[in-house]
């Protein structure tokens, strides 16, 4: 596959968090006991109200999609309500948006029902989402620029890793912005695209914690096994 196959007909690229999101439960990275409680679901068959919480870009939107499509199949899309949060709320929501999806006529898998996404809610069971470590987002990012053949050095996917922050959607963004920009994605390459120094990422991780020489060692050994990884990859 080559990064041209990243561009719909119209000459725009698709996004790599969507192009790369994935349509099967098993496929998520992380959050393991969340991710096992969502596989039971989509084998059962049983879905019960349900609060996904967590950090953005951990897989909560991608985990209540591909739940979706697995227990719907192809009419998924027709079959599944998204409501935005700022939006879609009040009486008027409820006498319209979702009365009017509970009428639509739609064939469903037998024992399926359609879906509807809230933003927040209540009175729901409560999977709790953590942020991702830098092994599997280094994981994910070695399959997109395998697949988009991007060209790397483990020093841009570090800078990457360090800056997303446990943000898998964040990772995917700024991995797509630094190709389409410089179309290599090194160190200075990444830091030019979110438009801060090293320096200053050093010193908000400091500040944010990471206060003791110690700690600072190990911070650095941890994204000295992050390159060998990549490099070994």
């Amino acid at each position: 596959m080559t990064s041209s196959s990243s561009s719909t007909a119209g000459g725009y690229d698709v996004p790599w968090v969507e192009k790369y999101r994935p349509s099967k439960v098993s496929d998520i990275v992380g959050n393991e006991d969340a991710v096992s409680r969502l596989q039971v679901i989509a084998r059962d068959g049983n879905m019960p109200n349900l609060i996904l919480s967590g950090p953005p870009g951990t897989g909560k939107t991608t985990s209540i999609l591909a739940l979706a499509h697995e227990l719907l199949g192809p009419v998924y899309k027709e079959a599944v309500l998204e409501l935005n949060a700022s939006d879609d709320r009040g009486i008027d929501v409820v006498r319209n948006k979702i009365k009017m999806f509970a009428q639509k006529k739609v064939t469903l898998p037998p024992g399926r029902h359609k879906i509807i996404i809230l933003d927040e809610a209540d009175r729901c069971a409560l999977v709790r989402f953590s942020r991702l470590s830098d092994q599997e987002i280094l994981g994910r990012l070695m399959v997109v620029v395998d697949a988009e053949q991007v060209p790397y050095v483990p020093e841009g996917l570090e800078a990457i890793i360090f800056t997303a922050d446990g943000d898998m959607r964040q990772a995917l963004n700024n991995l797509q912005a630094t190709y389409s920009g410089f179309r290599f994605v090194n160190q200075e390459n990444v830091f030019k695209v979110i438009s801060q120094k090293e320096t200053g990422f050093a010193h908000m991780r400091i500040c944010d914690g990471v206060g003791s020489y110690l700690q600072l060692c190990g911070l650095l050994a941890k994204f000295s096994q992050v390159r060998e990884t990549a490099k070994a990859t």
